[in-house]
This record gives structure tokens, sequence and C-alpha cells, in this order.
């Protein structure tokens, strides 16, 4: 994994183009069962390459030490098409830890370029960029392939999972779906031990358990001057006998020059009867 990382940084060396940027955001999250996190991310790009360094931690009750996660992408965009290739890793820690590798591409049917040009997908941005015209469609693919560390099962299960994603803008209104549905699994699946950080799309929390299929709904009202609010909602389908879970999200960003902040509100119900829990974030972020 260490070697792969630095793969991607060396790859990313031209991006001293005539055209740089840059962008980083940085939040907190707090919620039900002593739920604390902090999630950090940046792009740092020129006309058409950009490396993403990422880092996320979350502890809640139950857990005795916190896990990290450290990530790096690789980003190649035109007006057309863009490809993403991203690798991440969490050191063990109670007893868990993991590594992930995934790809994805999204094409538009209404090109407008710039570097934060996705309505849909892994790296979509809420509302970060107009379109040309009233419409505009964005769709796209991924694959990605997780090794779990579990000491008290088996040494490692392999997950892979597939993803189909698609954005449109139409006067003002962004709505993007998100479809990600679990492969293969290389080990047959037992509830003596599960993956304890699972990053679910549309929630801003880490979840649990070995992921069968999810949905991820979202619509963003870009007309408002400066302001970007949103709605999402996500249904979450896992293996055994673990419950589906629904994620409500609502929130809105605040664009200021070069800063933007951002909060939002979670409502996460687990299923099965169990008592529905919140969590929040607010953050921040710089581009120039």
């Amino acid at each position: 994994m260490k070697k792969l990382i630095a793969a991607l940084a060396l790859a990313a060396l031209p991006l001293g183009a005539a055209h740089a940027y840059f962008d980083g955001s940085v939040g907190t999250v707090g919620g039900a069962d002593g739920y604390t996190g902090i999630n950090a991310a940046a792009k740092i790009g020129g006309d058409s390459f950009s490396i993403d360094p990422s880092y996320s931690s979350y502890k809640q009750d139950g857990l005795d030490n916190t896990f990290s996660t450290y990530g790096l992408g690789l980003g190649y965009a035109v007006p057309l098409f863009s490809v993403d290739l991203d690798a991440a890793t969490t050191p063990k820690q109670n007893d868990y830890g993991n590594y992930t590798m995934s790809a994805d591409a999204i094409f538009s049917l209404s090109p407008t370029g710039g570097h934060n040009s996705r309505i849909a997908g892994p790296h979509m941005g809420a509302g970060s960029d107009k379109g040309e015209g009233v419409a505009r469609i964005d769709v796209g693919a991924g694959l990605a392939y997780t090794s779990h560390d579990l000491d008290s099962y088996a040494n490692r299960v392999g997950e892979t999972d597939g993803s189909i994603f698609a954005g449109a803008l139409f006067l003002g209104t962004q709505v993007s779906a998100r479809y990600t549905k679990n492969l293969h699994y290389s080990e047959t699946l037992n509830d003596e031990s599960a993956p304890l950080v699972v990053n679910l799309p549309g929630s801003m929390i880490e979840t649990q358990g070995y992921l069968n299929q999810a949905m991820n709904l979202r619509v963003d009202w870009t007309l408002i001057p400066a302001v970007t609010p949103y709605v999402s909602y996500t249904a979450a389908q896992y293996k055994l006998a673990q419950p589906t879970s629904k994620t409500y999200q609502f929130g809105a960003q605040v664009g200021l020059d070069m800063l933007n902040i951002n909060a939002a509100y979670q409502v996460q119900d687990p299923g099965d009867g169990y008592s529905s829990k919140s969590y929040f974030t607010v953050g921040a972020g710089l581009n120039f």
C-alpha cells in the first residue's frame, strides 16, 4: 500500500502547470453513541492532473482506540471526461484494519471544463459548476477492492464492489444518484466479526458491516447566490442478518470568495425497530 501511494504521488509531479489550483477542506463530526470524527481533504492540480490527499478519523462508544484512514488519489480531467485512481489504508486498531484501491470515470454530455466539474459520483461537487445553458448530464462507473483484516475471523476478507452514478443539472437544480453493489467476497461470511470502517455514500459517519448494496439520491439547489442547500437519502442493505439502514441528510454550503463553509445534519435509521440516531458536521474549505 505504501508503494502504491508513493507511485500515485510521483505520477502527479507534472502538476506545475500554468493554471494551478488548490482546494482544501476540514470538518468535524459528532453525534450519537459518543461519535466524534475528523475529515480533511485537499485537491492540488494543474491544467488536467490533480493529486488528492485525505485523512479521516473516528471514535465512538465501545471502541478502545481511534480509527484513522489515510488516502491519496490521482485525477485526470478534461472537459469531456475525468478519471480518478484512489488508494487508502486504515492501520489496525481494535483487531481491525483495511486497505482500499478504487478507480472510477465519468463522462459529461454537456462539458464545461474546470477542475471540479463532476456533478455525480465519488468526487462530485455540491453545485460546483452551473453548466452551460439550462441542462447538463454526467454518467459514470467505478470499481473498488477492499481487503479487511479481521483477527477474530479469517486473516483477510477481500471485498469487490461496483458502482454506477449519474447527475443532471437543470434550471439550477442538481440531481444525482449513485448505486453501489457488492460483486464478491473472498470468504464465506459469518457473524463473528465485521468490517468496522465502511464509508457509505451519502453518510457523514463511518458505518459497520458487510455491505450488499446501497442507493444514494441527492438534490442540490444552486440558484441561491452564495448558498447551496441540499438533501440526501441513502438506503443500504447488508449481508447476514444486519437490517437495512436508511440515512437522511440535510445540509448547505456557503461560498465566500476563496472560503467555503458547510454544515449538515443527519438522521440514521438502523432498521428493525431500533431508535434513530442523529449526527452533525461543520467544516470549512479554502480554494484558490
